[in-house]
């Protein structure tokens, strides 16, 4: 009979705590293994609130990393940044992590359980996730760039990189009114660097 590993995926927000929480209660005698997939590119809440949910819990939450930081993966997209259609971000960091770590327990039947994110909200953002997403509500960025300047200064600054080379005439618009996370794909920041990389999905 094949080995059962049982899977819960944190994510810092309160449906995956909740989830957390109900489980725990709900099967006291099953071990479950707490994977929290860590972008390092998440506000500081985030950590702090995964602290207490382990105290609280009396459980351990293990930290996995992808094997390239944004920047590199950036970097290696060509400056293509990611959209709503061309999720990269979540593929490479998150998912690809996930399978990666899983690779470890191929003789066991794994079952995952994740808390599926709706109207979360948290002191004013209405979801949690990395510092800046291209899901994120212009009052979400509002927020964190008040809350957190310093965080929203270094996105922008990446942002303002990639367009060093673009066709883009209204820089400044594009940046305060999120035009850049609206785009279809990135269609609208194209430059001599991103022409190389075309999605499947948008090719």
């Amino acid at each position: 009979m094949r080995k059962e590993l049982h899977v819960i995926s944190i994510s810092g927000g309160k449906d995956s705590a909740a989830l957390a929480i109900y489980m725990k209660e709900k099967y006291p005698d099953r071990e479950f293994k707490y994977l929290f997939f860590d972008t390092e590119e998440e506000l500081q809440d985030t950590y702090d609130y995964l602290n207490k949910l382990q105290s609280i819990l009396g459980i351990k939450v293990e930290y996995k990393f992808p094997e390239k930081s944004f920047k590199e993966l950036l970097l290696q997209h060509n400056d293509y940044l990611p959209s709503p259609t061309e999720r990269w971000c979540t593929r490479k960091m998150k998912l690809e992590t996930f399978l990666n770590t899983m690779q470890e327990f191929k003789e066991y039947t794994i079952y995952n359980y994740v808390g599926i994110r709706a109207d979360e909200n948290r002191e004013g953002l209405n979801r949690v996730g990395c510092n800046i997403c291209p899901f994120a509500s212009q009052w979400s960025d509002y927020i964190i760039n008040k809350q957190y300047p310093n965080i929203a200064r270094k996105f922008i600054d990446t942002i303002d990189d990639c367009m060093d080379n673009s066709d883009i005439e209204n820089k400044k618009e594009y940046l305060e009114l999120g035009h850049w996370k609206k785009r279809a794909g990135g269609n609208s920041i194209m430059t001599k660097n991103t022409k190389n990389y075309i999605p499947k999905k948008i090719a």
